[in-house]
């Protein structure tokens, strides 16, 4: 917007800024918005916390639960096999039969004792669900006992039979571990074992690891795994968790979370250290499972999260209603009278606040006032503006003539120079009257005949010197350009870069950008002479008219070609100088596309 009009708009607003406040202000809309989300945030927070809370003590509810199952499982197993112990050590003192096949010295006479013995395991066995085979083996005899539940135990059978021969038969009895029970992997499962070392014999027992666990089926119809690990996180078993390591003792006294290798499942790691044996028992419960629990409680807090949300909406709606809304419109109404775009009056329809009706009414008002001001200067503007455009013309004028009148010297100077002097008379009479009318805008096609007439009289006076291509498109002949906008840049090539037997090539384009809203006139100016200096692009592609004016004369073609495309077409027209590779100066020059439009006026001073 022009400064004159900010300067007399501003005077009638006195009244307005006499009544705002010297303190810090702010926005009501924005404020209730930010009320809005700041009530939001907290709720969201403490609904945040509320939830955390919730799955915290769920998670370690849950932990102590399954631990107190664990510990209550490991007890009971426990039990069952302490008891074997006791049953196997009683039958190795007591029993008869147990006793004669470990002192008797020919198996044959311990026969009828091995048959018995076998059968008091077997039915030994039927009282204990948790172990899968029962054993005796007299190293005096080298007779091996056994009674297994089913043939799935074969594997372990056959491996407790070689192992006891193998050591005691060679002397290696030692290396048996008898201490306590221990796991061992035979044929993809793993199996608990257990070897005494009797006063005349060896007894024992062993249990599947997958029937060991048959007791936590319960447990594990939630998803539940239940594994033996070793002290180095190895999983006895065979499925494929075998390839996990953990860490037991992370999980022993409180919980701890994991993630499978592929990260899709979430599990509760509980950890616990029986007493029969020297490895861990670890629980996995997946997450969600556990997170099933909270899930009333997630209803209700999505419940009254929506409640909430929807009730601030409709405060927030009843609010803007009542006081943002026409504070808003106020907003609009003052950011569009700053920028200039003055509306046609404040709408009053549906309004029933008589505070915000006054407004209306001074505001509607302050808008005739305004209009009729604004009026006023664009006025004052107009005339400027022309005048300007007037003045320029009269500074191009003698600059063209001087340039003319020097050609003109030259060629009087030249054989047959009076018929060419003739010549250059009559076209600097069609040129003066072209650049001294008072049009200021021409068709592109009469600016390109007087730069076509200027080459060809060039190329009389430099016979041989100059070559020019003009390639402009046929539907931007009618386009609107101003006088000299390409005559300048053509004189001043001929100018600064013509040397008589040196040859200079002209080529100028033009085409027509419709891909573009409004359409755009696309012109290029090309010369092959030496080019601009890497000194002049940056201040010629940055040229500040307000800053840069003509000195002495020098630079007044270039100055006001700026000066005049400003003044036409404002921001809308750039103008780019630059070096092209194996030719010279190249100008391109870029202007909203406006058909022209011819007037009584522009027929009287056409100078054709």
């Amino acid at each position: 917007m022009d400064s004159s009009f900010q300067q007399k708009l501003t005077s009638v607003l006195d009244k307005w800024n006499n009544i705002l406040p010297e303190k810090k202000t702010y926005s009501l809309r924005n404020r209730i918005f930010q009320y809005f989300l700041l009530f939001l945030a907290a709720f969201l927070l403490f609904a945040g916390l509320l939830i955390y809370y919730f799955s915290d003590q769920l998670l370690k509810n849950s932990y102590r639960q399954y631990q107190d199952t664990m510990n209550l499982y490991s007890r009971q197993l426990g039990q069952d096999l302490s008891s074997v112990e006791a049953c196997l050590f009683v039958y190795s003192v007591d029993d008869t039969d147990v006793a004669l096949i470990s002192t008797l010295s020919d198996p044959k006479d311990a026969v009828i004792h091995q048959i018995r013995t076998g059968q008091l395991l077997t039915n030994t066995l039927s009282y204990f669900s948790s172990i899968d085979g029962l054993f005796i083996y007299a190293p005096r005899t080298d007779l091996f006992i056994s009674s297994c539940r089913n043939t799935s135990s074969e594997p372990c059978n056959s491996y407790v039979k070689s192992l006891l021969r193998m050591r005691v038969g060679s002397g290696m009895e030692d290396r048996l571990k008898t201490s306590s029970w221990y796991f061992v992997p035979l044929d993809g499962s793993y199996y608990l074992v257990r070897i005494m070392k009797l006063e005349y014999c060896y007894a024992g027992a062993w249990a599947r690891v997958d029937t060991l666990t048959s007791a936590f089926t319960g447990v594990e119809d939630s998803g539940t795994k239940l594994f033996y690990v070793s002290h180095k996180g190895k999983p006895y078993t065979s499925t494929d968790w075998a390839s996990y390591r953990f860490s037991p003792t992370a999980s022993l006294k409180d919980s701890s979370v994991i993630f499978t290798d592929d990260e899709e499942m979430e599990y509760l790691q509980i950890s616990m250290l029986p007493d029969f044996c020297n490895s861990y028992m670890m629980a996995f419960v997946p997450m969600e499972h556990i997170r099933s629990s909270l899930a009333p409680i997630y209803r209700f807090v999505f419940l009254l999260a929506a409640l909430l949300l929807a009730l601030e909406i409709f405060m927030f709606l009843s609010v803007n209603r009542f006081l943002a809304r026409p504070a808003l419109m106020l907003r609009q109404i003052t950011s569009q009278v700053h920028h200039g775009n003055l509306p046609s009056g404040a709408d009053q329809t549906g309004e029933r606040c008589e505070e915000v009706l006054a407004i209306h009414h001074t505001l509607n008002t302050l808008f005739d006032e305004i209009s009729a001001l604004k009026i006023n200067v664009y006025e004052e503007q107009i005339a400027r503006t022309e005048y300007e455009l007037e003045y320029l013309k009269t500074q191009v004028a003698p600059h063209f003539l001087i340039n003319c009148f020097s050609t003109i010297y030259s060629l009087s100077n030249t054989e047959g120079g009076q018929a060419m002097t003739q010549r250059m008379i009559q076209t600097l009479s069609d040129h003066l009257r072209y650049t001294l009318s008072t049009r200021n805008l021409v068709p592109l096609s009469e600016e390109l005949h007087y730069v076509k007439n200027y080459l060809e009289l060039t190329q009389i006076r430099f016979p041989g010197c100059l070559s020019y291509e003009i390639d402009v498109e046929e539907d931007c002949m009618e386009a609107s350009v101003f006088p000299l906008l390409l005559l300048m840049q053509t004189e001043n090539t001929i100018k600064y870069n013509m040397v008589m037997g040196e040859e200079l090539a002209v080529k100028i384009t033009g085409t027509r950008d419709d891909t573009k809203e409004p359409p755009r006139l696309l012109l290029m100016h090309l010369d092959s002479g030496d080019g601009f200096t890497p000194e002049d692009l940056p201040w010629m592609n940055h040229y500040d008219l307000n800053e840069h004016k003509p000195v002495d004369g020098h630079g007044v073609g270039f100055y006001n070609v700026l000066k005049r495309m400003s003044l036409l077409y404002g921001e809308t027209a750039r103008i780019r100088f630059s070096n092209e590779p194996d030719w010279g100066a190249r100008i391109d020059i870029d202007i909203p596309y406006v058909p022209y439009e011819k007037t009584e006026d522009s027929d009287e001073h056409s100078g054709r």
